[in-house]
């Protein structure tokens, strides 16, 4: 008892220290995973972490400090989080014993590979979903957590980050649930957790920061680890990561416009013979786009690049990855969000620029942090785009490889599907009003709508997944009435569902 109190103080005492210590931005190298591995004029970080994409599958030969890094994500943040964490944790130094921390990278839905009994760390990243649910991949391992009787973890030292949405009630639910439970269940807690809102960096880097404070002071033996981590994630399906590249075979407007008011809606099939990928309806359709090249052309152009500098593709490309290095051109078209401003942009811009106007304006738009407490500069960013930010500071001349560590990953987007399985399993449609808009007088476009419509042909092929969708389903009962009710969804599942009941029915 004595020993568990000790230990316990001793890590309040560490956190407390570096509560009072540590400034308001992260000493471990700011936003992102490509923020922490691109910092500036640090050689000591350079050397100790390794860029290449299967360095999260290592599998370590000598004894070490294991510490387990988990996550659960629907849409990739919490494992990008969780991969800059990974890294995080490996760049510390040795500690007096010699020994080594050796962090393993878990998906949540591999959870049944962890012998709970030889972990003594658990840093759990974990998003919410929807109205208050775990994350698809999550479910399996919170019902465990949650619902197993008679489990005692009076062993482990844990911390939870936990990321949500605060414009859904249940925000954070599931992280939250899980910090109870594993109290419950007599861990110790290593760091208060934290609670995520949209992805705020400034949150995230101060839940890092006092877990990496903390981390050196927890008594953990130096082992063997026990886990195969290149066989865990062995899963060879198609899925977010690795995503499938099918064919469109049908593309047609469903809408006639005679103003410019008026909805561009188009249907779209993709096939998915040979992917092995399976939906019920209800379920969405993820889609990589391609970013506008005449968008990608404007943004060269402010940067007085060609587009064929040679640059590292980032840590979320998906696979096959390329072999070696790409062109500027191409990361900017297809890996980086050219429509959102990441604030640490605006930070790099302003610290680099020659021009006095426009460091004046940075230091007023950060002059209350770059948190989303700060109106002014999240209003500035919710304004404009990177194109606009590029320009408002055009004498910045900051490195190519720190300013795209500054930039946002460009995300898939999801569509519900409009189809049913029960009358082609190995064809997709979607459903949706391309996006057309203008900012600052200067007409912009969606993403990926208009790379649908405009930009991919029938018969080109685009790399796409299934977010399946357990709590969005028909009733089993194929005689029960139904209202189809869809604000914020469209049409587009609800030609889904009619076309599943016709089938039934008729």
């Amino acid at each position: 008892m004595w020993l568990y109190l000790l230990c316990g103080a001793t890590l309040l005492i560490a956190y407390v220290l570096h509560t009072l210590l540590t400034t308001s931005g992260s000493s471990y190298g700011g936003n992102s995973l490509e923020a922490f591995i691109s910092q500036e004029g640090n050689l000591a970080t350079d050397k100790m972490i390794d860029r290449s994409a299967d360095r999260y599958l290592v599998n370590y030969t000598d004894a070490g400090k294991q510490v387990l890094v988990m996550f659960g994500t629907e849409y990739g943040c919490s494992e990008e989080v969780a991969k800059k964490l990974f890294d995080s944790v490996a760049s510390l130094p040795l500690d007096g014993s010699g020994a080594r921390l050796q962090p393993r990278l878990v998906n949540a839905r591999q959870h049944s590979a962890v012998d709970w009994s030889q972990e003594s760390v658990l840093l759990l990243v974990i998003s919410t979903s929807g109205d208050g649910v775990p994350p698809t991949d999550a479910r399996d391992f919170c019902d465990w957590m949650l619902g197993t009787k008679d489990m005692e973890m009076s062993h482990l030292h844990y911390s939870v980050l936990a990321l949500g949405d605060s414009n859904y009630p249940h925000f954070c639910r599931t992280g939250r649930s899980l910090d109870k439970r594993l109290t419950d269940l007599r861990a110790t807690q290593l760091v208060p957790r934290s609670d995520v809102d949209q992805e705020d960096w400034s949150v995230i880097d101060s839940w890092i920061d006092a877990v990496l404070n903390v981390l050196p002071v927890v008594a953990i033996e130096a082992t063997l680890d026990y886990l195969s981590l290149d066989t865990v994630s062995c899963d060879q399906s198609y899925n977010r990561t690795r995503p499938f590249m099918a064919t469109m075979t049908v593309k047609r407007r469903l809408t006639v416009q005679e103003t410019e008011e008026d909805k561009e809606t188009i249907h779209c099939e993709f096939e998915l013979a040979g992917s092995d990928l399976t939906f019920t309806a209800g379920d969405a359709l993820g889609i990589y786009p391609q970013n506008n090249p005449a968008e990608v052309g404007a943004v060269l152009s402010a940067l007085c690049a060609s587009g064929r500098e040679l640059v590292e593709a980032p840590s979320w490309a998906y696979q096959p990855l390329p072999a070696g290095k790409i062109s500027l051109e191409e990361a900017l078209l297809k890996y980086y969000d050219l429509k959102h401003v990441n604030p640490e942009l605006v930070k790099l811009l302003t610290k680099h620029t020659s021009d006095k106007t426009e460091r004046v304006e940075g230091e007023r738009l950060m002059k209350d942090g770059l948190s989303k407490n700060n109106i002014i500069l999240w209003s500035y960013l919710h304004s404009h785009e990177v194109i606009d930010v590029l320009k408002s500071f055009h004498r910045a001349r900051p490195p190519l490889h720190l300013l795209l560590s500054k930039m946002k990953g460009l995300q898939p987007r999801y569509y519900s599907i409009a189809s049913s399985p029960v009358l082609d399993p190995e064809k997709a449609s979607v459903t949706a009003a391309v996006v057309r808009y203008s900012l600052h007088g200067i007409p912009r476009t969606g993403v990926t709508t208009t790379y649908l419509q405009d930009r991919l042909e029938v018969n080109q092929s685009c790399p796409v997944f299934i977010s399946h969708n357990p709590d969005f389903r028909l009733p089993s009962n194929n005689d029960l009435s139904i209202i189809m009710i869809g604000p914020g969804t469209g049409i587009a599942p609800f030609l889904a569902f009619v076309q599943e009941r016709s089938e039934f029915l008729f």
